[in-house]
């Protein structure tokens, strides 16, 4: 116990003065000087510095990336994207100017070292090919103009030609159909005639057997002798009668076939002017799908025509489309350009 509770004067100076070390060390932290430190006698203790030196290497990356951070926020810019269409020409960049239509150079307005301006001029070309074919399109043109003329001209007559016949035909069987029915008048009058006399026989006769009757009455009563000639009077005249209403009859079912007949022609003649009041009309359509498919082929030629014309009017001239100077020229008057060819 003793041992353990007695301290060798040693280690009591060695354990005070490393408190004094550590506390001392503690201000050089702070103010870089040791002040109770003697001069003449300097206590030299490594392993503080060594963990200052360590503390300082990781501190030293977030101090540049503090400083970084605090340097961009002071003069950096924060980037806004945006959308478009564009065209970034760098300074001094070769730009190829080709047409977008090959043909033919007619003239050719600048030369190397020219310096040229946005819009301006550069060469001028002409198309055989479409000039070509722009005048067989305005050929085809003025042959679709006057066949349409003379077609025309064809379906006018043959509308007129075919109207006066129509209305020829039509006023024939009209006045055919008035006959028709002057003649069912005709028949009519004799149908009633006939009719009239019919029950004039009837009457006749019944006239007749009621004479007949009232005699045969007075012979039974004996009021009168009974005589041959009497009843056969009576018997011939209601006889006679009998065939005359037979004859009345037969007229009156002939008249009836008659009438029947000429109301079947009447229904005839109409329906027959009722055709040609048809066929006039699909003429007249027909003409009409004729003159509609004319005016289609003579409308698509213009068309066509007009975009050939807008199409070389578009591309005979070849302007520059930068301000800049001309470096090469790789044609000449006269040679032929491929679309897109320089």
């Amino acid at each position: 116990m003793s041992d353990q509770n007695h301290q060798h004067p040693d280690m009591g100076a060695k354990k005070t003065t490393q408190a004094r070390i550590e506390h001392q060390n503690d201000n050089q932290i702070k103010t870089g000087i040791d002040p109770k430190i003697d001069s003449e006698k300097p206590f030299k203790y490594s392993e503080p510095t060594g963990r200052l030196g360590e503390i300082m290497l990781r501190l030293m990356p977030v101090g540049l990336l503090l400083g970084g951070l605090s340097y961009w926020a002071i003069v950096g810019k924060i980037p806004t994207p945006v959308q478009g269409r564009a065209v970034i020409l760098i300074p001094r960049s070769i730009v190829n100017i080709e047409p977008r239509q090959g043909g033919r150079v007619l003239t050719l307005l600048i030369q190397p070292g020219d310096s040229v301006k946005k819009g301006q001029l550069l060469a001028t070309l002409e198309f055989p090919e479409l000039e070509t074919e722009l005048k067989d399109k305005k050929d085809r043109l003025a042959d679709l103009k006057q066949q349409d003329k003379r077609v025309d001209s064809v379906e006018v007559s043959r509308r007129q030609l075919n109207a006066a016949s129509v209305e020829r035909q039509q006023k024939a069987n009209q006045l055919q159909i008035k006959a028709l029915q002057v003649q069912l008048s005709s028949n009519q009058k004799q149908r009633e005639a006939y009719l009239s006399h019919a029950r004039y026989l009837k009457n006749f006769q019944n006239s007749t057997d009621e004479r007949l009757a009232a005699y045969d009455k007075l012979i039974e009563e004996g009021a009168v002798a009974k005589l041959d000639f009497p009843s056969y009077l009576f018997q011939f005249n209601n006889l006679e009668a009998s065939n005359s209403i037979n004859r009345v009859q037969i007229e009156l079912d002939r008249l009836k076939g008659v009438d029947e007949s000429l109301r079947a022609q009447m229904n005839a003649l109409t329906a027959q002017n009722n055709i040609l009041n048809t066929e006039k009309r699909q003429i007249d359509l027909q003409d009409t799908a004729s003159d509609i498919l004319r005016y289609n082929a003579i409308a698509d030629q213009q068309r066509e025509i007009n975009t050939l014309k807008t199409t070389i009017q578009a591309n005979k001239n070849v302007v520059s489309l930068y301000n800049g100077q001309i470096l090469d020229l790789s044609v000449n008057p006269g040679e032929v350009l491929a679309p897109g060819g320089a």
